[in-house]
């Protein structure tokens, strides 16, 4: 057998799900269109803050860049992959390739757990295009490498914990009309948890940068927290999803009834905010 060959079977081998969306993904248009977006906004935005670097801000550069790629870095996180990961789900659920899947020896843990993996390597892979900003800004002065470090770890893994959220809803739907509500009430969350995220970062580094930074004890403690948290809630939303593939029968509609009451309350509530 070729070495190409042998890895090929091997990977197949781990989950041929996640072989089949990552290859879905990476042929498809709409991952090519996502990717030089994206890497036109992190471009665009480290060669508009290093042209704004001066004397007066030259030592405060790094802090300063690492600070706006982490905002389109959350920005673009944030939103495509929880998105492409509930419109994945929800197509092979449309399409019935789950009752095909379950003629297979995937178990419907298995199905979540390759449909999970593969909106997370797509992240990484969108992610990706934000390398050269950060190694710049890692290059810089002014940076706290310590908590710089720390807020790219979680974003990304609050990040996953989002895409697990996005599968958990297109697994809760039952038809094509309550999984477009849902997705319009996963994009008031993915809204809600981006604005928390990025508010969260930039005041921890101007309060980084001024020098009123906790005790590194409390620090640790708080991300270690966070990240069991996220590890928490992806398990959990995990073993859900995979019992509403596994019991398609006793999914009942008033869970998706309880989502769009929730989606209708949030759009009353924003419009009368807005009003």
């Amino acid at each position: 057998m070729k070495p190409g060959g042998f890895l090929q079977s091997r990977l197949d081998r781990v989950n041929p799900l996640l072989i089949k969306d990552l290859r879905q993904y990476l042929r498809g248009r709409l991952f090519r269109i996502a990717f030089y977006v994206t890497l036109a906004a992190a471009t665009t935005t480290a060669a508009v803050v290093i042209a704004e670097i001066g004397d007066s801000n030259r030592n405060s550069a790094g802090s300063i860049l690492f600070t706006a790629a982490i905002i389109v870095y959350t920005i673009a996180l944030f939103l495509i992959g929880p998105v492409l990961a509930n419109r994945g789900m929800a197509m092979e659920r449309e399409q019935l390739h789950l009752d095909a899947l379950a003629l297979t020896h995937l178990t419907p843990r298995r199905i979540v757990a390759g449909k999970f993996w593969s909106a997370a390597a797509l992240s990484l892979l969108i992610g990706a295009a934000f390398l050269p900003a950060f190694a710049i800004a890692y290059t810089l002065f002014g940076l706290d490498y310590f908590v710089a470090t720390a807020a790219l770890l979680l974003t990304t893994l609050l990040g996953f914990a989002l895409n697990m959220v996005g599968i958990w809803m297109a697994c809760l739907a039952r038809t094509s009309l309550a999984s477009n509500l849902l997705l319009g009430l996963l994009m008031l969350v993915l809204g809600a948890a981006l604005g928390f995220w990025i508010s969260t970062t930039v005041l921890l580094f101007l309060v980084s940068g001024v020098g009123i930074r906790s005790e590194l004890l409390a620090f640790l403690l708080g991300s270690a927290s966070f990240a069991a948290f996220c590890m928490a809630g992806i398990r959990g939303l995990a073993t859900l999803s995979a019992w509403l593939i596994a019991h398609p029968a006793e999914a009942r509609i008033d869970k998706v009834r309880g989502a769009v009451l929730v989606l209708t309350g949030v759009a009353v509530a924003s419009g009368r905010g807005v009003a």
